[in-house]
């Protein structure tokens, strides 16, 4: 894992909403493969993160399917920059339809 810095966030409030039954989701999933050293990401771990800014990207891998990319192109040019900015391997996944 090169070139990533590891932030610890504090803790900030988290609302969740119960449904009975499940929403659909829809997209393209990032799977997480290898290249991250913390024993808190394994693989098969779901990007459930991913924020970009002019300064650099944050993101996070999580045992829940919680975040999806609309399209299937921006999905595989997030997962190309993981791999040649970070040594981090990725797999995309359509998720839903």
């Amino acid at each position: 894992m090169k070139g990533v810095e590891v932030v610890e966030v504090p803790a900030r409030p988290v609302m969740h909403i119960p449904f009975k039954g499940a929403l659909p989701i829809n997209g393209w999933g990032l799977r997480y493969v290898s290249g991250i050293d913390d024993e808190r990401v394994k693989p098969g771990d779901w990007m459930t993160r991913w924020d970009s800014t002019a300064n650099g990207s944050t993101f996070e891998f999580g045992a829940d399917l919680t975040y999806v990319f609309w399209g299937e192109a921006y999905a595989r040019d997030v997962s190309e920059a993981l791999r040649t900015s970070a040594d981090i391997t990725t797999e995309v996944v359509k998720i839903g339809r």
